[in-house]
């Protein structure tokens, strides 16, 4: 899964990028929680996104459920 650190860029910045590769929204989760559930995050920049990070680990339905379940939509346009 891949994912940008927040500490390393804004979320406006990541819904631009969001944008450009066909995605709607932005949501956040804390890596707390995906530790938590014994997944890793890794940080992993590619060229044009130093925040970019990769969540490493088996996402069983329970765990993708979870993360869904515990992230906050921080941005979701409305529908025009």
């Amino acid at each position: 899964m891949s994912v940008d650190i927040l500490s390393l860029t804004t979320i406006e910045e990541s819904y631009t990028k969001a944008k450009k590769i066909g995605k709607n929204a932005v949501v956040s989760i804390k890596a707390q929680l995906v530790i938590e559930k014994g997944l890793e995050v890794c940080h992993e920049p590619v060229e044009g996104n130093h925040a970019h990070a990769v969540v490493l680990g088996k996402k069983t339905n329970s765990i993708a459920k979870f993360l869904a379940n515990n992230c906050e939509i921080e941005i979701y346009p409305p529908n025009q």
